[in-house]
């Protein structure tokens, strides 16, 4: 048993008697990234630079998990990092790290930490992954918290010898490596099922299979021709139409940044990406006029579209709204379509307008310059399938089930996911504070 010493840190606690405690800033060079402009075609570019933004960075996978890289022009104005330098997250979800194995460029929301030859860079990294509550504690900010270079300088490391640090970040790196592997597959079940709800989802609203009496009709039905390619054979007594035909459409307000931030309920782009159901009570606010909660009111039945993102990935995603909120406006990123509710269920709609097939032709027909946009124009043609109001109450009424079913599934999952992230972090924690050596 090491003998042990009082570190003077709290959240540090005790560490060997032989081991130092110094600021991270006496330990490494800290920076900001950059952003270069949005023209895409000369900043960048496929053969280029990797490109690091905070979405990038996950704990549950120390290598940087990104696609997007900087042509040579755009890596000048953007700062670049050698391979292993640990970049953390300094605006947002402040502390979230991540490194690359090859040169990397990042944008101003990350901070790289280049390390000294005094700390080895796999153990920097290691002990930046228990630090994560101390950058949130130096980070400063009243509305967007942000750490900057010199508050995370404050941060202490517990600093073996070099030798000691190799030792202790080669036994992290195979540990890690088997717990990262548990959660890679745990995340690898969650796409599956997260895939077959989409595809359940699909296919029911679309009639490729019907549902009689809470169950799947094993009864053969007669089908027509939709004269659509990407929808094909449709059920003989389904109807279709034009959006256009059922509804109608509206962008959302635009409004300056000092307008944010109080005055009246204000539906954002989150609120529709991230679920197929608005949320009764929405955080955002917004100062609006009568006239604005007039024209861009949210109301009982109402759809609202995504409408522009960078990525096309992110485009076309809708929610129903199941409760009207007063006095409530939605964002400019947003379409809304006020729906003929006499000729489609608000319960139908919430499956049918999520459905991959919809979305996979949104992304076919969009014209893409710097941002992806979805256009009212393209959302007014799609082609919308029509059963009886019968059958879309019973169609929503199954997926209501299933999608529960399958949700909880994924909510348990998501859990193990976690608890096997505490469990990481609690090894990565012991072994760089020295409360556990490694033999």
């Amino acid at each position: 048993m090491r003998e042990m010493k009082d570190s003077g840190i709290d959240w540090i606690g005790e560490i060997p008697k032989d081991w130092m405690i110094a600021p991270l800033g006496k330990l490494s060079v800290i920076k900001t990234g950059n952003t270069p402009s949005k023209n895409i075609e000369d900043n960048y570019n496929a053969d280029g630079l990797l490109w690091a933004k905070p979405d990038n960075l996950n704990f549950d996978n120390a290598i940087i998990d990104t696609k997007e890289k900087l042509s040579p022009k755009g890596a000048e104005v953007a700062r670049v990092v050698a391979p292993f330098t640990t970049l953390v997250c300094c605006i947002g979800t402040i502390g979230k790290l991540g490194y690359s194995s090859e040169y990397c460029a990042f944008n101003q929301q990350i901070n790289s930490v280049t390390f000294n030859t005094s700390v080895d860079n796999k153990y920097g990294y290691y002990h930046l992954c228990a630090s994560e509550e101390q950058h949130k504690f130096y980070s400063n900010g009243n509305v967007v918290k942000i750490l900057n270079c010199e508050n995370q300088k404050k941060i202490k490391f517990s600093i073996p010898s070099v030798r000691e640090q190799t030792k202790i970040a080669n036994f992290l790196d195979s540990k890690c490596g088997e717990v990262d592997k548990l959660v890679s597959l745990e995340k690898s079940l969650i796409e599956q099922l997260k895939s077959y709800k989409q595809s359940l989802i699909t296919e029911v609203v679309t009639g490729k299979v019907r549902i009689e009496s809470g169950k799947v009709s094993r009864k053969p039905f007669d089908t027509k021709p939709s004269g659509i390619d990407w929808i094909g054979e449709i059920p003989a007594d389904w109807k279709m139409c034009r959006l256009r035909d059922i509804g109608s459409c509206q962008n959302g307000i635009s409004k300056g940044g000092e307008c944010f931030g109080k005055g009246d309920p204000f539906v954002s782009y989150g609120d529709v990406y991230k679920s197929y159901v608005l949320p009764s009570s929405v955080e955002h606010l917004v100062q609006s006029t009568l006239s604005d909660q007039i024209n861009f009111s949210v109301m009982y039945g109402d759809v609202f579209f995504t409408r522009t993102s960078e990525t096309i990935e992110e485009i076309a995603f809708s929610s129903v709204c199941k409760k009207t909120i007063p006095k409530a406006t939605f964002s400019g990123f947003i379409i809304r379509v006020r729906l003929n509710q006499e000729q489609i269920n608000v319960d139908f709609s919430k499956y049918y307008f999520r459905n991959i097939d919809n979305r996979n032709y949104f992304s076919k027909e969009m014209n893409i310059m710097t941002r992806a946009s979805l256009s009212q124009n393209l959302l007014k043609n799609l082609q919308v399938l029509i059963p009886t109001m019968d059958e879309q109450i019973e169609i929503a009424n199954y997926l209501d089930k299933k999608c529960e079913s399958i949700d909880k599934l994924i909510e348990i999952k998501q859990q193990k996911i976690s608890s096997i992230l505490g469990y990481k972090k609690s090894i990565i924690y012991e072994y760089v504070t020295g409360k556990k050596e490694v033999v």
